[in-house]
């Protein structure tokens, strides 16, 4: 595999490279992020140029589950002790997040519409600030991802609060999900493989092949639990319903927060 970098607009600039400029030959993939992959012309019909329907999902790899999280000696040892807060003291909760449009500002906007809380998300440059200013004390907790702060969590920096899947990971099984505490939300940030619409299916089949065999890997799989990946594995078909139902849910919210 040969890398091509196309850094910038939330991977808007490398995803109008890549359907402007390269063949569906099967040879041509994009690493799918989400959930700026549906998101970016979501946001931005007027600017953004591609559109999914020139996308064709293969295989999904990773899905990095949303959490929530407070540095360790936070007065607030569970979710519901910092809903209770927030409840009780409006507009004084902060809770950082990777930036608007990020799937932990979607988490972040489904937690005060079902919570009933009004909270101050406070977007920063990345997962990493806003995870290093909650662990600084700066803000009252962090909206991220299980993969990016597992280090923290397992080093005992971190406190997580809950986890934003269906149900409990292996990696915190300790950390009770939303679900189970009575809120509706299943969000995190997907990595998967597409090619372009109008690659043959023979091209698309042996891809899928081959990254199957991949997540049999043992030496893949160990090196994925050591560092916190968590792997999640879809076929072709299953990764377009997926990111198909992902990008209805995140429409919905993009326009109850801009109505």
């Amino acid at each position: 595999l040969i890398n091509v970098y196309k850094p910038g607009a939330y991977a808007a600039v490398g995803l109008t490279y890549w359907v402007k400029n390269l063949k569906p030959d099967g040879y041509n993939m994009n690493i799918t992020c989400t959930p700026g992959t549906y998101g970016n012309p979501i946001m931005n019909p007027e600017e953004v140029t591609y559109s999914m329907d020139q996308i064709e999902p293969v295989f999904n790899i990773v899905t990095d589950p949303g959490v929530l999280l407070v540095r360790a000696d936070s007065p607030f040892q569970t979710f519901e002790d910092l809903i209770n807060y927030a409840k009780e003291h409006p507009k004084t909760v902060t809770i950082g997040n990777s930036g608007i449009g990020g799937d932990d500002w979607v988490s972040c906007n489904l937690l005060s519409k079902q919570a009933g809380i009004d909270i101050v998300a406070v977007p920063f440059a990345g997962d990493g600030p806003s995870w290093q200013a909650a662990l600084g004390g700066h803000i009252t907790a962090t909206s991220n991802n299980l993969g990016i702060t597992y280090p923290q969590i397992k080093d005992g920096a971190l406190r997580a609060l809950a986890i934003y899947t269906e149900e409990r990971s292996p990696l915190i099984p300790e950390v009770p999900t939303a679900k189970e505490l009575g809120y509706d939300i299943v969000n995190g940030s997907s990595r998967g493989y597409s090619v372009l619409k109008g690659t043959p299916q023979e091209a698309i089949d042996k891809l899928e092949e081959a990254f199957w065999k991949v997540m049999e890997d043992e030496e893949f799989l160990a090196n994925g639990k050591k560092i916190g990946l968590p792997l999640n594995p879809l076929g072709h078909e299953d990764y377009s319903k997926y990111l198909d139902k992902l990008a209805e849910d995140f429409k919905v919210v993009w326009e109850e927060v801009n109505k």
